[in-house]
């Protein structure tokens, strides 16, 4: 089963995780890693890169609504973003939800166009979307009265103020936990 992208109007978003990393990975993707160690890349990458590690467990909604507004405006500036972590359950799934309810998604959309886009977690994201709905909807909360306090899109990334700079970093891009 083939992971497909969602296609917003301006942008895509795809999912996927470690093992089905490589076969998802196209040039054009710009990659958001949920992961606990920073990815290591092949020398022949050209894709930007981001790193943004929690714990799946955090029910704090400004964590996963900083993750999502980072996939939320990579794709609002006309980014194809690639979204994974260990498993591309559990942080991909929640990440992916609230960056798909700050495009407009109902709930029930949501869930529906990340299943066909993943069908790998179909069976898991019946489960995981409904019993980590509050926490998500929580997240889309706090995302949502984000938005109206960041920087217009012609200033530097908002995120950067989050992210701090990996001295190692091939291409510069900002990484960081929180």
């Amino acid at each position: 089963m083939k992971n497909t992208p969602i296609e917003l109007p301006v942008g895509s978003l795809t999912m996927c995780d470690v093992k089905d990393f490589r076969d998802t990975l196209k040039r054009n993707h710009t990659v958001v890693t949920l992961c606990k160690y920073p990815p290591t890349w092949h020398s022949s990458d050209d894709n930007d890169r981001y790193h943004y590690y929690f714990r799946y467990h955090n029910a704090d909604p400004d964590v996963w609504a900083t993750a999502a507004l980072l996939v939320f405006d990579l794709i609002q500036q006309g980014h194809d973003v690639l979204l994974h972590c260990v498993h591309g359950r559990d942080r991909t799934g929640g990440v992916a939800y609230v960056a798909l309810r700050l495009h407009g998604y109902n709930h029930d959309d949501a869930c529906a166009a990340m299943k066909a886009a993943r069908p790998k977690m179909l069976d898991e994201w019946n489960t995981l979307l409904e019993e980590r709905q509050d926490v998500h909807e929580a997240a889309y909360d706090a995302a949502g009265a984000m938005i109206d306090s960041l920087p217009a899109c012609a200033d530097l990334p908002w995120w950067t103020t989050y992210f701090a700079q990996e001295a190692r970093s091939k291409r510069g891009i900002p990484i960081g936990t929180i």
